[in-house]
């Protein structure tokens, strides 16, 4: 793997962790404001009616990754007049999408809402309100899916984490006009999260007829090869995005049908500190994503198993740093953060963090079988096992256990899936699964107890508090760094590490 490359990556994920710092204090603030003036009732109606919607966010994730990969393949052939060409044919079919999801949510959505959820009787007509807010959200998002992708395949992350900061910036108001408005606060804060969506992606609109003017001209494409060729692939990607509605909005629908709305605050507050957390590796992968699809299309295989080891490690173990002192020290950040603590709130974090860890993994995996092209049979086999989780999971809650079984029937899932994928990997990307196992997953089985054990044991000792905090959390960290130091990195990866710091020092003056 060339230095370019490397420097190109590290570049780049700088730019998303500064605005992942940013994003991760605002979003922590806002959360604990918007709990406090909706209440723990509004909160939880707020999330279940945002799930509905979010059923379909599977559609963005699945085109994102769709329109990416096209864009990043044509680009790492140096196919430049190819590029317009794929752009104009992705907005056409994001146009035949956003008309679909309309249909289906003011359809088969609205009668989901009427008949279904738990919903207490003088909060559903503001319930429906804010749905209509939700799908104009959504309709926005997936019309700017184009403009998104083809930022991040010319690898422009300083614009992304500049946007991002603007979008924080913008929540930060709403939650001051939260605080001054005499109207339906719930209502509110709704068509104020509609407003800041619809101007952070007609950004990405701007920016990229600022900047990419041949590569973003729309065309009414009639290329009639590609289109087939791109609606075969998201249709199978689509398809495989049921599988995150079955970990994410399949739980929520499970939790408020069983236990109401109170639970669906629990898994929202706990949702907003995953996503935090996730936002360290979102960063990381997303700057790396553009080169696995680049080295693939270039057959530079060996490299490309070398790229996808590297961020399979590096990104467990960049959150296990993450994951530990939250883990330990949940119940105290969580009444230092929000004013009133839904119940289950603690335990679902610490589930999800641990899901999270395991999750880390999965991204170096699954781009680097979309950019084969070939996702039909992973995306049936992903789709069949993790569906079982519904099943799963009504059925323990049914025999009698509480609602921790369902998000440890989802850890269950995801380590299936987590294993089978690093063979199907192997067999259709042609990266070896031994040199997977031996090189990202064995290391980690030696990092991540070794590196539990220093906090673990100094949380028996230390007094509760602040002081608890500060020491459980710097022995965390130390010793997750130390474990990954001398026990996670060959000798070259050492080298290389040692190499840029002495490189930044020498710059310094």
């Amino acid at each position: 793997m060339s230095t370019q490359v490397n420097k190109r990556i590290a570049k780049n994920t700088l730019f998303l962790y500064m605005r992942m710092a940013i994003t991760l204090i605002v979003s922590l603030y806002t959360s604990r404001i918007v709990l406090k003036y909706l209440g723990v009732l509004d909160f939880g109606v707020f999330e279940i009616v945002n799930s509905i919607t979010l059923s379909f966010s599977f559609v963005i994730a699945s085109m994102t990754l769709v329109t990416q990969r096209f864009l990043n393949f044509t680009l790492g052939q140096g196919n430049s007049h190819k590029v317009s060409k794929v752009f104009s044919t992705s907005l056409n079919i994001h146009l035949i999408i956003s008309v679909v999801f309309f249909i289906i949510s003011e359809t088969i959505g609205l009668y989901f809402l009427n008949h279904f959820l738990n919903i207490p009787e003088e909060r559903c007509f503001a319930a429906k309100v804010i749905y209509q807010f939700a799908i104009g959200s959504m309709l926005f998002s997936v019309i700017s899916i184009p403009y998104n992708s083809l930022i991040i395949a010319h690898e422009k992350m300083s614009f992304i984490a500049g946007i991002s900061i603007f979008n924080a910036m913008l929540r930060l108001i709403i939650v001051y006009l939260l605080t001054i408005v005499h109207s339906d606060k719930l209502i509110a804060y709704a068509a104020f999260a509609l407003f800041v969506t619809f101007i952070v992606q007609c950004s990405y609109v701007w920016y990229c007829w600022r900047n990419f003017r041949e590569h973003s001209k729309y065309h009414f494409e009639r290329n009639t090869a590609l289109f087939k060729e791109m609606v075969a692939f998201s249709g199978w990607c689509t398809f495989g995005g049921l599988t995150s509605i079955c970990k994410s909005q399949g739980v929520n629908f499970i939790l408020n049908i069983f236990y109401g709305v109170t639970l669906n605050a629990a898994m929202g507050v706990a949702n907003r500190v995953a996503d935090a957390i996730n936002q360290f590796i979102a960063n990381f992968q997303t700057a790396a994503n553009p080169q696995i699809i680049k080295q693939y299309a270039a057959g530079h295989i060996d490299s490309l198993s070398t790229l996808i080891n590297r961020v399979s490690k590096f990104s467990y173990c960049l959150i296990l740093l993450l994951v530990l002192p939250v883990f330990f020290n949940t119940d105290f950040l969580l009444h230092l953060w929000l004013v009133k603590v839904p119940p289950y709130t603690t335990i679902f974090i610490q589930l999800l963090l641990i899901f999270i860890l395991l999750d880390s993994l999965a991204g170096p995996q699954w781009m680097s079988i979309l950019a084969t092209g070939k996702v039909r049979n992973y995306y049936i086999i992903e789709t069949i096992i993790t569906f079982f989780l519904i099943p799963l999971s009504i059925f323990l809650l049914k025999m009698g256990f509480d609602a921790t079984a369902v998000l440890v029937s989802k850890i269950a899932i995801n380590t299936v899936v987590l294993i089978w994928r690093a063979f199907f990997m192997a067999k259709n990307v042609g990266i070896s699964a031994f040199t997977y196992f031996k090189n990202a997953i064995l290391p980690i089985f030696f990092i991540t107890p070794i590196a539990i054990i220093p906090p673990l044991i100094a949380k028996q000792y230390l007094p509760q508090g602040w002081i608890d905090f500060i020491l459980s959390s710097t022995i965390a960290f130390a010793s997750v760094s130390l474990t990954t130091w001398f026990l996670g990195l060959s000798q070259n990866e050492k080298k290389a590490i040692k190499e840029i710091l002495l490189r930044k020092i020498k710059q310094d003056p």
